[in-house]
This record gives structure tokens, sequence and C-alpha cells, in this order.
């Protein structure tokens, strides 16, 4: 008797607890806890390096969630038709499968925490989509938004009192000056614009989201267009002219994006990038250009190594930097400034290289068709509420652009992206 009321009571306990996070309040304390932690994150890791490990914890969240529907629904509620699952399946399989055969790195020491990294802006969409049943974006807008402002006044605020100390002072202003174009590049108190950029993008989706339900949000809009593009980085200026274009063409013309859109977007695209494109492929520099020597590298080794690709942690990825790869000698690009031993700063420069590196032809495919499948999802979006679209689309547009110049999609950056993604497709939100 006392074994079966012991039973009771924990199961009991059980529910209470589940209900406890099954609570839309709940839900919005939660993502608010998030919202504030990815706006600070970068400057709080130089504080707390162990801070560094919480996209791992959140992508980990995605197991029990796995457990669960694949005991509700079969592994086929997974992989559904016209999904991306299947395709991201197919790419770490290949990545693996290139670690066994080649072995270039330690399997558990290198492969497997990259295999991590590969997964984790997939899970954390994952993550976001089965938060989205429990928070209720129209329920909290207000309070959103009010979040949503102070974060862009601090931001505002600081950028005038960074230039006017630069401009009264020594010139060093409150933070540390990027110049770039014989202009301070903002950055504010993060390490590199790059940081800041993905904050700006960050906050803009989340505004574009609940601007369905609130006044005023056209004006912070502004703001964040106009701060993103302070960063002077060109990725950031092609997201800001991209970005803008989406959102006459959806709000203003009542359009959905079409494939010619995006032909439409190359232009935009090489206005603000055409001239970085010409520096480290075409110029002078060529020689010494780090990204230019990954890309072309990259297609010698899928060649060489086809159709698997060298494996998890061999090439143009963090941990192939940090735990120096073979590959980097053998190809004979170790004496590149940015690529050598102990100074690795640009090996994790660019995505696709290290796609086509470490998984070959076969995982570029993959990947490829895993990026469609999110952008098909986030199409389907538009039917159900073009800021929820829009929302989506920038973060979306943002990845992809970043994707010419730095890790993106295995960014720490994405994960705010792609959990934000992941709640709008959660078809609950509305």
């Amino acid at each position: 008797m006392q074994k079966k009321e012991r039973k009771n009571v924990k199961k009991g306990l059980w529910k209470h607890i589940k209900s406890i996070f099954e609570d839309s309040r709940t839900a919005y304390v939660l993502f608010i806890a998030f919202f504030y932690f990815s706006l600070l994150r970068h400057p709080l890791e130089e504080k707390i390096p162990a801070l560094s490990c919480m996209d791992e914890l959140l992508a980990l969240c995605a197991a029990p969630l796995f457990t669960v529907e694949i005991h509700r629904n079969g592994i086929h509620g997974l992989m559904e038709k016209g999904g991306y699952g299947r395709y991201i399946l197919g790419f770490l399989t290949v990545s693996l499968a290139g670690s066994l055969v080649y072995d270039y790195q330690p399997f558990f020491h290198v492969a497997l925490p990259d295999f991590l990294l590969c997964c984790k802006f997939w899970l954390a969409v994952y993550v976001g989509k089965k938060f989205a049943g429990r928070f209720v974006v129209s329920e909290y807008a207000g309070r959103i938004f009010f979040h949503i402002r102070t974060a862009v006044w601090i931001y505002l605020l600081l950028i005038i009192a960074d230039h006017f100390a630069a401009l009264s002072g020594s010139g060093a202003g409150l933070f540390s000056p990027v110049i770039r174009y014989g202009l301070r590049s903002t950055h504010l108190f993060y390490s590199h614009p790059t940081h800041f950029a993905s904050c700006c993008v960050f906050l803009l989706a989340v505004l574009t989201a609940v601007s369905a339900y609130v006044r005023g949000a056209g004006k912070y809009m502004l703001l964040l267009f106009v701060i993103l593009c302070s960063t002077l980085r060109s990725k950031s200026l092609g997201t800001a002219a991209v970005c803008g274009l989406a959102y006459y063409l959806v709000s203003i013309r009542k359009e959905k994006l079409r494939l010619r859109t995006f032909l439409a977007f190359i232009p935009v695209l090489l206005l603000f990038g055409g001239n970085q494109i010409y520096y480290y492929f075409f110029s002078r520099i060529q020689d010494d250009s780090a990204r230019y020597h990954m890309l072309v590298t990259s297609v010698r080794i899928a060649g060489d190594h086809f159709p698997l690709g060298a494996g998890l942690g061999t090439f143009a990825s963090y941990l192939s930097g940090a735990v120096y790869s073979p590959l980097y000698k053998i190809y004979g690009i170790s004496n590149v400034w940015g690529l050598r031993e102990g100074e690795t700063w640009f090996v994790s420069d660019a995505f696709w290289p290290m796609i086509l590196g470490q998984a070959g032809w076969f995982g570029l495919v993959f990947m490829l068709l895993g990026i469609r499948g999110l952008f098909i999802k986030i199409q389907m979006l538009y039917s159900v509420n073009t800021a929820f679209y829009l929302s989506a689309l920038f973060n979306f547009l943002y990845l992809l652009i970043s994707s010419a110049a730095e890790s993106a999609f295995v960014h720490p950056s994405a994960i705010p992206l792609a959990l934000w993604i992941g709640i709008l497709l959660g078809r609950n939100v509305a």
C-alpha cells in the first residue's frame, strides 16, 4: 500500500512539474531570460568562459523531446515529407563516415564534438518548435516589445556616447575603435562587430513578429536597420538592403518571395559585397588570402576524398584549428596568415569550405537540400501570418548572407536565430 502511495505521489509531482513548464507564463519568462542572455552572451563569456557551453545544453534539450516524439509518432514523424531532418541526417552520416574511413582527427576528442557543433543549429530549431506550443507570441507581444525598446535605446545611447567621447576626447571613445572605410565600425561592448550585428538581426526578427500586435514598431525597426548598418560590415549592409527589400515586397506589395526574387537580390548583394569578393579572391592579396585558399583547397579535398569528404573536425571548422588538422600541412596552406598552427584566426572564416571539405560533394548536396527544406517551411508561414513570415525570413537571409564570410549555421550567434525560427514554425504561435 505504501509503495502504491509513493508511486501516486511521484506521479502527481511529475504532473505538477510538467504543468508548470507547460504554462504560457513560464514559457514567456524562459524566453525573456533567453532573450537577454542572447544579447549579453558574448561579453559575459569573456568573464565566465563556462557560459560558452549553453549552446550545447540547449541543443541537448532536443534529446528528451526526440524520445517523446519517436514514442508517440515513430521515426517517420521526425522525417516528414518536405522537411529538412532527413537531409541533415544524410549530411551528418556522410561526415561521420568520412571521419571513420580517413581518421585524420581523433574520433572522440574532435569528430564527435564537431558533430554536435554541426547539429546544434538544427536542434535549436527543433527545440523552438516544441517550445512554441507553450509560448503564444500574441499574448505577450506588448511585454516583448517593451524589452526590445529597452535594448534598442541602450544600444542607441551607447553609440551616441561612444561617438561623443571619440570626438571630444583622445579619439578612442568608450569602446576600442574598429575603423572601416575611415569610419568607426560599431561593436559597443561586443568583441567583434559580427556579434553585435547578429544581435541586431535577432532583435529585428523578434520585433517584426510582434509588430502585428503592437503600435509604434515601425520606428524601432528603422532604428535597428540604421544600427545594423553602423557596423559597416559588408554582410550587415547587404542584410539590411535585402531585408529592407523583402519587407517592401511582403508588407507593402503583398507578395510572397519567389525564386526570381532571390535572383533580384544578387545585384544588391554584389553592390555591397562585390568589393570584398574582388579583394579576397581576385586582387593581388590572393596568395595571402585565407578565404581564397580555404575555398580552393576545399574543392581539392572533396575531389581527393570523393564521395565522403575528409571527415568532421578536419577542415575549416573551429575544432580543425583548435586541434590542428594535418590537412593544412598536407595541402600546403599551413603557412598562410591566419591558418598557421597556433595562429588559426581565419580557419572558420566561411561556412561552405567547411561543408565541402569535411563532407564532400554528397554532404554539400545534403546540406543544400536541408537549407532548401527549411526555406520551404518558412514559406508556409506566409499563409499563417505575414509578420511571422518576414521575421523568420530575416533570420534565414542573414544566415545565408553571412555564410559567405563566417561559419554561419554552426556559429554560436546562430542559436538565438534558430530558436526563434523554430518558435515561428511551431504553428501554435498565432
